[in-house]
């Protein structure tokens, strides 16, 4: 078989084969990893997020309810007397109430023009609400 011959079968061989190679295919699997890894970053991302925002929305209402019991009374409640101004911290089995990340509520407060109201629970961030003087404060704390 002439060298030309040899050489234009060899060609049309390679032409001839389907599929792909092993380093076509760790390319599109390592695409794929970083694709899943980057995905899975953003959503525990938008997880923290949805957290922190439940949490200040519970803080509000809360918050509200003692600035109104300062108003009444011009004292905040002592850590006993949170239900007398609506500020429920456990629930009907006596249970306390879990803040998003699974932790509890922390009330520091003694009756007098302070109080604050956090969320223990995260590990990242603490929320919590600040009164003084009846004008309360919601903000996000990084730890």
């Amino acid at each position: 078989m002439p060298f030309y011959k040899l050489c234009r079968h060899l060609y049309r061989k390679g032409q001839d084969e389907r599929g792909f190679t092993m380093v076509e295919m760790m390319v599109v699997l390592i695409i794929i990893a970083v694709l899943i890894g980057v995905g899975i970053w953003l959503y525990l991302g938008y997880v923290e997020k949805a957290r922190i925002t439940k949490a200040e929305s519970f803080l509000t209402s809360a918050a509200g309810a003692l600035d109104a019991y300062y108003a009444q009374y011009g004292t905040y409640p002592s850590a006993d007397d949170l239900d007398t101004a609506g500020v429920y911290l456990k629930d009907n089995k006596g249970n306390d109430i879990k803040d998003p990340w699974g932790g509890t509520y922390k009330y520091t407060g003694t009756g007098g023009d302070t109080y604050t109201l956090e969320t223990t629970g995260g590990t990242k961030v603490n929320v919590q609400a600040t009164g003084n003087k009846g004008v309360s404060e919601i903000k996000v704390v990084k730890k």
